[in-house]
């Protein structure tokens, strides 16, 4: 048989065509079934060999799969907050059958966590329960509309105590006769809840912090934070120069220590300069340049000119008609003004000198006023100089009795400055709630001992806002309070004044402390015409007005006394006006004698009286902070108060004192550090599972 040499080589082509065709199949076999090892390359017989790509892959997963949370801060926010987001990611690992580990961090500067916070049973810890949400946040003076969401819906005040009994802290109710005397504790309804006496805070917060397995760091200094595309680096100022990578950060604060604050008004010590009494004065001080004047200009001078000439007499040295012929240069006209300023000034000072000469027995030398005088300044530091002797008085006064304290930040843990490093804009720290300092000499207040005023109306005038003239708090978007008040020599307190104070505090820390408070003692009556009818018709014509009391009477029904022998309510009167205030107010209204009677005052009397007790204005001589309670913080419209994290950085929260939100006294801060700090945390956990 012979071979057929052209039949072997078609067999052999066809063979070759069939590997060829099936090869790749092959080697993509030869992947699904030896992961970890290299194919060999086409055509080439060699050992197999381990590829490393495979297991640096599996570390970088499992890098990746580790999720760190830090909270900065140990305050009552961000226990809360460290709680919350270890809560929360263990019940999403529930429902969605996962078990993913995420590491939670606290870090505080201090040495244990809740530092200086519950040292006090004086503290509340939530609000009245009873209040609405209107009520709610009402009482913030800043970030109360921003936590209306929060309040309502994700964190009311029940839900926070339920949360609080839950971690085993218990709580109960106090009446304001443990805050307040007897007779101002019927006038004050609300009943905050307090941290039973027996019950250690930090104990319990400390247990769950270890059963929920969050890591606790004290002592901690934080030097540095930056964001970055994994997270955020935290630096750390310690021997080793330690750095935490973390995936989300919640920043709280470190609130406790304590500093000595007297805070007294800059008017006190500074002499206020006289303005202009009239539109041409005015306009002359804004002229007094030697810049050119524009024809608008020159015909609103024209028009001052006028008006100026109609209303008062022209002295000699300037003539009508010269004032008012538009052809007379402008310079000229400024030199014979100045004349009749500084004129005027001569026959002023002179008159004083003389009236002064005349009770002090010495001789007048009338001084020779400047150029620079003409803007009134040097007047009005004359006219003033009484007042600043007054108010020096006062400074001395005020000094000895403000001992105020007021938190700062911790220097370790300062979350205000890290927050101002990843780009927030902060609002610089000031009291977030104080008392009123008056004049105590020569005011309604004078001797006056500590009386309550069972319902005023405030209001406050501010003075020098920043961005604008002069503002009455009161009016607008600050509204005017009533309600009981304390009053006492220099002093004027009480809830209704601490509400109004975190209120103004941003405008008058502002004005530097400058402003008039304006009390109406008889908000139900009415106006002064009101108050005149009911002055006489309750008084007793033949009673002395300084030896009798106020006619006017607040009765309140105490719903927490109940009479079970009579089957009714104990009933509470008040004086509308404390004696040491009404017979101030009476001298000032010009009654001195003691023995005169109701029927002998003229209607002049009981209108000036009358207007007194509506308008009973006070300047302020400075404040007395509350402890623990302080404005300030990073700007709410950085923050989305829907979620608690920062519109600039991605991946960061900010509760509690940290952002600028702060409220009146009664447990409202504390609220709202529960209400952040849980809220917080749940969008935080969610923000790290999703990673």
């Amino acid at each position: 048989m012979t071979l057929n040499h052209p039949t072997y080589a078609s067999t052999i082509i066809y063979v070759l065509r069939l590997y060829l065709l099936f090869a790749p199949l092959f080697l993509l076999v030869q992947n699904c079934f030896c992961l970890g090892y290299a194919p060999p390359p086409l055509g080439i017989k060699h050992p197999f060999q381990k590829n490393d790509v495979s297991l640096h892959a599996s570390i970088q997963q499992q890098e990746e799969d580790q999720v760190v949370i830090a909270v900065l801060g140990g305050d009552l926010a961000g226990v809360v907050a460290a709680c919350t987001t270890a809560q929360q990611i263990a019940l999403l690992n529930k429902e969605t059958a996962t078990s993913r580990s995420i590491e939670i961090c606290l870090l505080t500067g201090h040495s244990h966590i809740l530092e200086g916070m519950f040292n006090t049973d004086s503290i509340p810890i939530l609000p009245d329960l009873t209040l609405e949400n209107r009520q709610l946040i009402e009482r913030f003076g800043n970030g109360g509309r921003e936590l209306a969401g929060i309040l309502a819906k994700k964190c009311t005040p029940l839900a926070a105590k339920e949360w609080l009994q839950e971690q085993g802290i218990v709580l109960q109710e106090v009446s304001s006769s443990d805050t307040y005397n007897t007779d101002m504790a019927t006038l004050v309804k609300e009943k905050p809840l307090f941290v039973n006496s027996r019950c250690n805070v930090r104990e319990i917060f400390e247990q769950a912090l270890e059963n929920l397995d969050i890591t606790v760091k004290t002592n901690v200094k934080v030097v540095n934070i930056a964001a970055t595309r994994s997270g955020f680096t935290i630096t750390m100022d310690d021997k080793q120069q330690k750095i935490l990578q973390a995936n989300v950060v919640i920043l709280a604060a470190d609130y406790s220590k304590e500093q000595q604050a007297p805070i007294l008004c800059k008017e006190s010590t500074q002499k206020r300069s006289k303005k202009p009494k009239d539109n041409l004065d005015a306009l002359l001080a804004e002229l007094d340049g030697e810049e050119p004047m524009s024809l608008k200009d020159q015909m609103l001078l024209e028009k001052k000119q006028q008006k100026f000439a109609k209303k008062q007499k022209i002295d000699d040295l300037v003539d009508v008609e010269e004032v008012d012929t538009p052809q007379m240069p402008l310079q000229e006209y400024r030199q014979l003004e100045k004349k009749r300023q500084l004129e005027k000034k001569r026959k002023k000072e002179a008159k004083k000198q003389k009236q002064q000469s005349g009770k002090k027995k010495q001789g007048p030398t009338p001084p020779t006023p400047s150029l620079t005088s003409e803007d009134g300044s040097a007047d009005g530091a004359a006219d003033k100089a009484p007042e600043s002797n007054d108010d020096s008085d006062n400074d001395q006064a005020v000094e000895k009795d403000v001992t105020a304290k007021m938190p700062v930040s911790s220097n370790q843990l300062d979350t205000s400055t890290l927050a101002n490093k990843l780009g927030h804009t902060v609002v610089s720290q000031s009291p977030g709630m104080f008392d009123f300092l008056v004049p105590s000499r020569g005011g309604v207040l004078d001797g006056c001992s500590k009386a309550i005023l069972p319902k005023a109306r405030l209001r406050c005038k501010v003075d020098n806002v920043p961005g604008g003239t002069a503002q009455k708090v009161g009016s607008g978007r600050l509204p005017k309070l009533e309600g009981p008040l304390f009053v006492a020599q220099g002093e004027l307190s009480g809830p209704t004044a601490l509400r109004l104070s975190t209120i103004i505090t941003n405008e008058l820390t502002g004005s530097g402390y400058r402003g008039i408070l304006q009390l109406h003692l008889a908000p139900d009556v009415g106006g002064v015409e009101d108050l005149e009818e009911i002055l006489l018709e309750l008084s007793d014509p033949s009673s002395a007005v300084l030896k009798s009391p106020c006619p006017l009477v607040h009765r309140e029904i105490d719903y927490d006394d109940y009479d079970v022998d009579t089957g009714d309510f104990r009933s509470v009167e008040f004086p509308l006006v404390p004696d040491g205030l009404w017979k101030n107010l009476c001298q000032q209204a010009g009654i001195t004698a003691s023995s005169l009677r109701w029927k002998d005052l003229s209607p002049a009397t009981v209108q000036a009286l009358a207007r007194l007790m509506v308008d009973c204005s006070f300047p302020i001589a400075g404040v007395r902070p509350c402890e623990n309670i302080a404005a300030g913080g990073v700007h709410l419209k950085e923050v989305d108060m829907t979620t608690c994290e920062s519109q600039l950085v991605k991946g960061l929260f900010l509760c509690g004192p940290v952002a600028d939100v702060h409220g009146f006294d009664g447990g409202f801060n504390a609220l709202a550090s529960l209400a952040t700090g849980n809220v917080a945390g749940v969008n935080a956990a969610e923000k790290a599972l999703k990673r």
